[in-house]
């Protein structure tokens, strides 16, 4: 198997393929099955033996202070978001106004 992940990925040249190519398995064999694929490309991009780690560390900074959020009131929310278009999407999350509204 290729250790660069993008020269694997170019297999598909833009084309519609229902079945991925051959792949090198742990035995030095091309493979069609996919359970030996599958465990080819697990062993390939997947740690088995994850170490533990502890959730608070010494060298994470303090925690930061609670803020109060300003009051906001239903009538602000309406006239932020009456005037705008059901079609546009703000921010990257691409959340449609529509459903916002």
């Amino acid at each position: 198997m290729s250790e660069n992940l993008w020269e694997a990925a170019t297999w598909r040249k833009g084309r519609s393929i229902k079945r991925i190519p051959p792949l090198l398995t742990s035995h030095s064999t091309l493979s069609h099955n996919p359970v030996e694929m599958s465990a080819a490309l697990q062993q390939c991009f997947f740690v088995t033996d994850r170490p533990q780690v502890a959730p608070i560390q010494p060298d994470d900074p303090p925690p930061l202070t609670p803020r109060n959020f300003p009051p906001i009131t239903k009538e602000e929310v309406t006239a932020a978001i009456v005037p705008t278009s059901n079609k546009s999407a703000p921010g990257s999350l691409g959340i449609h106004y529509k459903l916002l509204k």
